[in-house]
């Protein structure tokens, strides 16, 4: 077996049991498996075959069982699994604007949507990002009713004209 056996100071009533238990009753997808990978540890498996049990990289394992070193079962549970991401470019300001003008006008797509921030408060967005903001924000792009594919444009036009 190759590795070191890694020393983990355990806190005080994080033994087997609690652990399996706190693994059982959690409901986050993003930390049932950081507890079931703690609790293996500290059942007496090593971290490279725990996490190969739990279906993670060795590397990640690691860098929770840093977690928990750093502050127990609540810092594991507390780390997000993904970065920040970047800040919105738009203040709350030119947001809440954006969400006024899209509930009174709306837009048909997001390059036109990207136009319009463009135009107004000049900031650049691709049109692929002006989705995510867009959904951040609660905004709904317009879209077309439905329409029967067997429907007859002319039939239609005279019953609009009244006929």
């Amino acid at each position: 077996m190759r590795g070191r056996v890694v020393q983990i100071d355990w806190r005080a009533g994080d033994d087997a049991a609690a652990l399996k238990r706190l693994y059982l009753s959690e409901k986050r997808a993003d930390v049932k498996p950081r507890l079931h990978l703690l609790w293996l540890v500290r059942d007496g498996m090593r971290v490279r075959e725990a996490a190969r049990v739990v279906g993670t990289h060795e590397r990640t394992a690691r860098q929770w069982v840093a977690w928990y070193r750093e502050g127990g079962v609540e810092a594991v549970g507390s780390k997000k699994s993904c970065g920040k991401g970047q800040a919105c470019r738009l203040s709350p300001e030119q947001c809440q604007e954006l969400r006024q003008f899209s509930a009174q006008e709306g837009f048909a797509s997001a390059a036109e949507a990207a136009q319009w921030i463009e135009q107004r408060f000049g900031v650049a967005y691709q049109a692929g990002s002006v989705y995510g903001l867009l959904s951040r924000l609660g905004i709904r792009l317009k879209v077309p009713r439905p329409q029967n594919a067997k429907a007859d444009a002319a039939v239609q036009g005279a019953w609009q004209k009244g006929g």
